[in-house]
């Protein structure tokens, strides 16, 4: 029998929902983080909403066991689909605000089933295997593929309300919002992150995913590398910009299939999270660096080129402003026009710091990849402390 859900479980539910659609219909930035919580708070095993249609479908006739969870894994899938997916067919944000999104969640679910049956169905007829002899021993789960399906349903679920959960205890920057919730997306997706080439690149996505038509061109590049790795490109496709096909080269044809058709919203989401740019460091974990450069040599020069290096790092790896900076009265775009003066020197400086006499960020340090990557260590060593 299944276990009911109490009217404030419900309720508290519902409210929680309520106030990130709020959030979001107020501030759209927050739309992909908004709808991730919704997701997570309905799919609840205290709601346990998927599970209560079920109930409702079978009418005291159950389904079998491995194929009452494939039903739920499919039904889960929908709700997903719908909550975080762009385009028309999403639910909408005042809806859940306006109305009951536990009513809707418990309709919605109730509808998914009979197609849920229908589909695990025909798979199974479509798969079965060619009867034979029986044998000693018969598995419990007939496939892999069934011993997937089998989690499926739990895993979404775990991996959803489990990271959703330690948001709410970290107070966490933009920045960290944007790749946690790409994180998620490709957990749930099952793909790679998006690949970048270098920081020139990096920047000029980023600046193209904050544009309707940038974000049409993402999507397109993706269709034409699926379509590329298929063998089966259409000519206007071939002339796809490099920077944008780049972004895919981790993945296989699948991959890039099941991103492309999970929704626009999901596929910018799980971009954005590949090229959004830290924060600056504030002003007193830039203090610490120096000083830790600038303690490793005593030889004339070395103070004021640290100076340069570091200003001219900061600047190339890291957004025109801090996180959380209400002081700041420049526009936004002298701030990343003194950003990218900064930005400039960095090959140059990082060169004569690679150079410099006895090597003072040590032998191994010869690139100015290695550069960066000290600095950052060094940036890390000072958020620790």
């Amino acid at each position: 029998m299944v276990s009911t859900t109490s009217s404030d479980t419900r309720q508290k539910i519902a409210d929680q929902v309520r106030d990130s659609a709020r959030a979001a219909l107020d501030n759209r930035a927050a739309e992909d983080t908004a709808r991730l919580q919704i997701l997570g708070l309905l799919l609840d095993p205290e709601l346990n909403a998927i599970e209560r249609a079920m109930h409702s479908y079978e009418h005291g006739n159950p389904f079998p066991t491995t194929e009452r969870e494939q039903i739920a894994a499919y039904v889960t899938r929908a709700v997903e689909r719908k909550v975080l997916n762009g385009g028309t067919d999403v639910v909408q944000l005042d809806d859940l605000v306006h109305r009951s999104p536990v009513a809707w969640i418990d309709r919605f679910a109730r509808a998914c089933i009979p197609s849920g049956v229908s589909e695990v169905r025909r798979s199974r007829d479509r798969t079965a295997p060619t009867p034979a002899l029986p044998t000693s021993w018969t598995p419990v789960v007939d496939s892999a593929e069934e011993a997937f399906l089998l989690r499926e349903h739990e895993d979404v679920v775990d991996t959803v309300t489990s990271v959703v959960e330690t948001w709410e205890s970290r107070s966490m920057s933009k920045h960290e919002h944007v790749r946690e919730v790409a994180k998620v997306l490709r957990t749930l997706r099952g793909v790679p992150a998006p690949h970048v080439r270098g920081m020139t690149e990096r920047r000029w996505v980023a600046g193209l995913i904050e544009t309707e038509a940038g974000q049409q061109q993402i999507v397109d590049s993706l269709l034409a590398f699926r379509d590329l790795a298929s063998g089966d490109p259409t000519w206007e496709q071939m002339e796809v910009d490099d920077r944008l096909l780049d972004l895919w080269i981790d993945y296989d044809a699948d991959q890039a299939h099941t991103l492309a058709t999970g929704g626009m919203n999901v596929l910018v989401a799980i971009v954005r999270g590949a090229v959004e740019l830290p924060p600056r460091p504030q002003e007193a974990q830039r203090v610490a660096v120096r000083r830790m450069a600038k303690g490793m040599s005593s030889e004339t020069g070395w103070s004021s080129l640290v100076m340069e290096l570091e200003r001219a790092w900061v600047g190339e790896f890291f957004s025109a402003r801090p996180a959380r900076d209400n002081m700041d009265r420049r526009s936004d775009e002298q701030a990343e026009a003194e950003r990218a003066a900064e930005a400039a020197a960095w090959p140059e400086v990082a060169e004569r710091a690679v150079s410099f006499p006895g090597a003072p960020l040590g032998t191994k340090v010869r690139t100015t990849v290695d550069v960066a990557r000290w600095l950052e260590n060094a940036l890390a060593a000072s958020t620790r402390r």
